[in-house]
C-alpha cells in the first residue's frame, strides 16, 4: 500500500470523540478497577480502546477507508 492509501480520513471532532472513548475504553477495563472481573470482555474493551486510541492519533480510520467515508474537511481549490 501506499501513502495515499492512508491518507488522513478524520474529521478533528471525529478524531477527539475516538481518543475520548478510547481513554475511556482503556480505564474500563483496567484490572486495578476490578470493574469488569477477569473476563475476556475487559480484553476486549481494552484492545478497541487501544484502537480508538491509534486511530485518532493518526487521523487514519480502517472501516472508514473500506466503505469510502470521509469526515475529513477537504480543502478547497479555488485558486
Amino acid at each position: 500500500m501506499t501513502a495515499k492509501n492512508f491518507r488522513q480520513n478524520m474529521h478533528i471532532l471525529d478524531r477527539g470523540l475516538r481518543l475520548t472513548v478510547g481513554i475511556a475504553l482503556c480505564w474500563v477495563a483496567l484490572p486495578s478497577l476490578d470493574i469488569l472481573g477477569d473476563t475476556v470482555f475487559r480484553y476486549i474493551l481494552f484492545i478497541l480502546g487501544a484502537l480508538n486510541i491509534v486511530a485518532a492519533i493518526i487521523g487514519w480510520c480502517a472501516p472508514y477507508h473500506l466503505l469510502g467515508i470521509s469526515t475529513r474537511e477537504q480543502a478547497s481549490e479555488d485558486n
